[in-house]
């Protein structure tokens, strides 16, 4: 093993209970003497080698001897522990060499300084770094790297948790310092950016003293001002001047220097005994361990006893070790190489599985520091703090100018006068409450006159401003550390140029004519605003849109055929249904008379059997007497086909056979099929569809061309904003027509389009989805593509001062993701209709409208009903009317005997049918004469008298009617039906007579 020179004082030290029996300086300045050190090592084959730096001056802070020893050990296999206080290299770095770094890296350095500047929200500051000194690269990247872990962290998830809730830390300038030259110091320290509140210092002791000399010159200590320092400048001195020759280790207020009270430092405390104790808790047991496993007992008993040169090597001096130094093939023997090459790796896997030794790398677990607060009037270091495990602990520190609080760390703009107008969800005003204060994430906003003399509670002058850019400017007032009076513009116009007078009104007029430093609402950028003021990197990207409300649908009167083709419906109604009653009627025929035709039962006399089946369709339209004793007729049938279909709870008369049951149930079968579909499909058709005007865009014919349509196509925009100038600078015919519909604000807009008084509404993109998503009717639709892409930007006045700070500001929340966050909130969203309208499209209450269709069905059945109704009484009218003027005309007086040879028998266009009829009238002739003679026979008593004399009072008789239907029948039938007599006494049959028509009247 070897040590630093601190270790030569005897030729042994005692590390607790392990001995450190050899000890070599190689802080020579002789290269022999340095060779002889190194095999006098090698000579002793060792297990491990120790590294111990412990420089006096800065001057020795170069790492090319540091790294020549890790380069040569590591070729001759040897492992070691380094302890390197100004090059504390990290294993990952250096993958080939084989040591594990005891000394804490300065990225763990880093981590101590980002701690202590989330603690007091320090997220800007700027680095002075001497060049010569290491850690600058380390320094820097473990800053970025933080900034960048924390910007994935509010994007997706954070896998550090003290990086949730951090905001991103930024380096505003990187001074490098090349020389102790006061002038140089200066032009360095001028090139500091401005806004720097937050310095950190990483130089020697020396440097650093006059740094903070030319800092208080230049004004750049105070208040407001934050100086820490690295461990570094605590722990280096000065080769030349009057210091006293320091370790590292020292006590840091033995240095004369002078700081500026609240000055913090970070300090390492290691010291000789710190790192022995650490050997000695931590290293020396898995040392022990390891060796115990891996090597014989006996080897190490003859380690111990021959700890300085083995007995092999003893015939070999001093020159003969340096001349195999010197020859570069010697070097190269196995002799000088580790007699066990892979301890290397057992120590590692060793170190890896003891907790709270080394990390996986080879580095040791974070190191510790304290954190060191210079305090007058003492004009001392004094502690305050630590940081030990990646845990900072603060306790009361005196801040610079006596302040009782840290400083903000950004410089502080202590007013800004802000001009807003109202725009949801951008800046939405409330009243404010009755003590005039306003809910949390609301600020008090003036909407009346300046110096009104109202108070906060009054209404009229004072509301709450809240929406997404008050939340916007709230984070960018954390940030920034300003005050802020916030207004509304009086004229609440956006601003347009007036091409006349050349001045401009609105929001851009307040910035112009330096009212306001600001503007703080969806102000869009145009080329003629960007022209006169200027404006921050945008917020949002917008566009010109349209926007229409729904209009309602007509029911068409054929809803309710809707849900069919009128196909189906012909095929249905009148081919099927008409089918099936075709059917069940002719199944029903056949079954009765087919019956009959294989049982010959019920024929009447002189009937004969039909020769074939055929014969009884035949029948069927030539023998209507066939079709009396059926079960049900044809119009029966058709009916019952009806009552089936919809169902009606109608008397009906039922088939009795069973093919026209089957018959009817199948079609019942097909009804039930028919109905359920019919119903299913229905609701859909018998509800309104809102109808909207589907609107391409700006090119959209009825926007260019508004006239092509009637009645004529009416939109608008609200005057003095960005759409009206748009539109008047690149669509002149389209603004001039639009001119009459212009409205003031875009709620007098919606307004207008939710009343139809105008069919579209142009403006916004972003504003109108908002308005469309927030509608409580849900009645508003966003159409068309956006038109003029550009984007909302906060404006300044020309060559303000605050753009830059604000932008860098917007590029942050951009890239942390904190605008597109509060752009969900304020935005997302869909319509909320109110009660009225909460349920679902499928479940909302049907209105008259609904059943247009089907009332309109109803009302024309009643219609055409009374119109047969109407037509049958004209018709039965005028039949009975027909028929009581021909008998008036054939009856005449007297009469004429119905049979004689001068008229009937004679006449040569006698038809076959009145042949027949009058063989039937000779017949009833025949029969009357015997009734006549039959009742002349009983008249011989005074009860005869009377009731001759009766029969004379009474009527004559009663007139018969005989008709028949088609002269073409053969064998027409002769019926004669009788009427009751007013009295019971009984009627003489007096008198047969014949018409002059084919109608046959009998009187009796």
């Amino acid at each position: 093993m070897f040590a630093s020179p601190q270790f030569l004082s005897s030729s042994s030290q005692t590390c607790g209970k392990y001995d450190i029996r050899s000890t070599y300086t190689l802080y020579v300045k002789s290269i022999n003497v340095l060779i002889e050190n190194f095999c006098s090592i090698v000579q002793g084959h060792p297990m491990l080698l120790i590294y111990l730096n412990d420089y006096r001056i800065e001057n020795h802070a170069s790492p090319a001897a540091y790294i020549f020893f890790l380069k040569l050990f590591t070729f001759l296999q040897y492992p070691m522990l380094t302890f390197h206080y100004f090059h504390p290299f990290h294993p990952e770095h250096f993958p080939s060499y084989r040591f594990f770094q005891l000394a804490p890296t300065y990225r763990e350095e880093a981590r101590a300084l980002i701690s202590l500047l989330e603690r007091y929200d320090w997220n800007t500051f700027s680095l002075i770094i001497e060049l010569r000194l290491p850690g600058e690269d380390e320094l820097t990247d473990e800053f970025e790297q933080h900034g960048n872990e924390q910007r994935d962290c509010k994007r997706t998830s954070c896998h550090r948790n003290h990086l949730k809730g951090q905001k991103k830390l930024t380096i505003l300038s990187k001074i490098d310092i090349k020389s102790n030259n006061p002038v140089h110091i200066r032009q360095q320290l001028a090139l500091m950016n401005p806004e720097t509140r937050v310095i950190i210092v990483h130089t020697t002791s020396s440097l650093a003293s006059l740094i903070v000399k030319q800092a208080n010159n230049m004004s750049l200590m105070g208040s407001e001002y934050m100086w820490i320092m690295s461990s570094i400048v605590l722990s280096t001195y000065s080769s030349g001047g009057t210091e006293p020759k320091m370790s590292p280790y020292d006590n840091p207020n033995r240095r004369k220097m002078d700081f500026y009270a609240g000055t913090l430092a970070l300090y390492n405390d290691v010291t000789r005994d710190t790192i022995l104790s650490r050997f000695d808790k931590y290293v020396g047991p898995i040392l022990t361990n390891v060796f115990s496993q891996n090597l014989h007992i006996d080897v190490i008993k003859h380690w111990n006893e021959n700890l300085t040169i083995p007995r092999r090597f003893s015939s070999r001096d001093q020159a003969f070790c340096s001349r195999l130094f010197n020859e570069n093939k010697s070097i190269h023997q196995s002799d000088l190489k580790h007699s066990y090459p892979n301890l290397y790796n057992l120590l590692k896997e060793a170190f890896q599985r003891a907790h709270g030794v080394f990390q996986r790398d080879g580095l040791a677990v974070a190191g510790n520091y304290s954190v060191l607060n210079y305090q007058y009037p003492d004009r001392e270091w004094k502690k305050v703090g630590e940081y030990i495990n990646s845990t900072l602990t603060i306790a009361d520190i005196q801040w610079p100018g006596g302040r009782s609080k840290p400083p903000p760390g950004k410089p502080v703009i202590y007013y800004l006068k802000v001009v807003t107008l109202e725009e949801r969800p951008f800046v939405m005003l409330k009243d404010p409450s009755i003590d005039g204060k306003c809910q949390a994430g609301s600020v008090i906003c003036r909407i009346g006159p300046e110096n009104s003399g109202a108070n906060h509670s009054d209404p009229h002058h004072y509301q709450c401003c809240s929406g997404f850019y008050i939340d916007i400017f709230n984070v960018l007032k954390e940030r920034l550390k300003f005050e802020f009076e916030l207004y509304q513009v009086l004229d609440r116009t956006w601003g347009a140029r007036n091409p006349i007078t050349n001045k401009w009104n609105g929001l851009v007029a307040e910035i112009l004519e330096n009212r306001a430093d600001l503007t703080l609402t969806s102000l869009k950028v145009t080329t003629e605003r960007n022209a006169a003021v200027d404006f921050s990197i945008p917020l949002m990207e917008t566009g010109i849109a349209l926007i229409v409300s729904l209009r309602q649908g007509a029911i068409s009167t054929t809803a309710f055929l809707k849900p069919y083709d009128y196909r189906i419906w012909v095929l249905i109604l009148l081919v099927t249904l008409h089918g099936v009653a075709i059917m069940i009627f002719l199944f029903e025929y056949f079954k009765q008379r087919l019956t009959v035709h294989y049982s010959h039962y019920g024929l009447e006399d002189g009937e004969k059997l039909p020769n074939s089946p055929w014969q009884l369709i035949l029948d069927l339209f030539r023998r209507s007497e066939k079709k009396k004793n059926l079960n049900i007729t044809f119009f029966q049938s058709v009916w019952l086909s009806w009552v089936i279909l919809f169902r009606a709870p109608a008397k009906v008369n039922n088939p009795k056979g069973f093919t026209s049951k089957f018959m009817a149930n199948i079609w019942a079968c097909f009804c039930l099929a028919f109905t359920a579909s019919y119903t299913a499909n229905l609701a859909a058709f018998m509800i309104t569809k809102d109808t909207y005007f589907e609107l391409s865009g700006i090119t959209d014919h009825r926007i260019s061309n508004p006239h092509s349509i009637k009645p004529s196509f009416r939109f608008g925009t609200v005057a003095n904003g960005s759409t009206d100038e748009v539109l008047k600078t690149n669509h002149k015919e389209v603004y001039t027509y639009m001119t009459q519909f212009m409205k003031k604000n875009i709620t007098e807009g919606i307004k207008a389009l939710k009343a139809h008084e105008l069919h579209a509404f142009l403006y916004d993109a972003v504003v109108l989805d908002y308005l469309s998503g927030q509608d409580d009717e849900c009645k508003l639709r966003v159409v068309g593509n956006w038109y003029a892409m550009t984007g909302y930007g906060i404006a300044f006045p020309k060559q303000s001062k605050f753009k830059e700070m604000i932008n860098k500001e917007i590029i942050e929340m951009h890239h942390s993701g904190e605008i597109e966050r509060l752009r969900r909130f304020w935005f997302t969203g869909a319509c909320k209709p109110d009660m009225l309208h909460q349920s679902q499209r499928s479940s909302q209450p049907l209105d008259e409208r609904n059943f247009t269709s089907a009332f309109l069905l109803l009302s024309g059945g009643t219609l055409i009903a009374i119109i047969i109704l109407l037509s049958e009484n004209a018709y039965s009218r005028f039949v009975a009317r027909a028929r009581r003027i021909v008998r008036d005309q054939q009856r005449q007086p007297g009469g004429k005997p119905m049979l004689t040879d001068n008229t009937n028998q004679h006449r040569p266009d006698r038809s076959r049918r009145e042949k027949a009829l009058e063989n039937y009238v000779e017949i009833l002739k025949e029969r009357i004469l015997e009734l006549e003679k039959e009742a002349s026979s009983k008249i011989s008593s005074p009860q005869a008298n009377n009731i001759e004399i009766k029969r004379k009072n009474t009527v004559d008789g009663v007139v018969l009617p005989v008709t028949y239907l088609s002269p073409s029948e053969s064998n027409p039938r002769l019926e004669i039906v009788s009427y009751p007599p007013a009295d019971d006494s009984r009627l003489q049959l007096l008198l047969v007579e014949q018409t002059h028509s084919p109608v046959y009247e009998t009187i009796v």
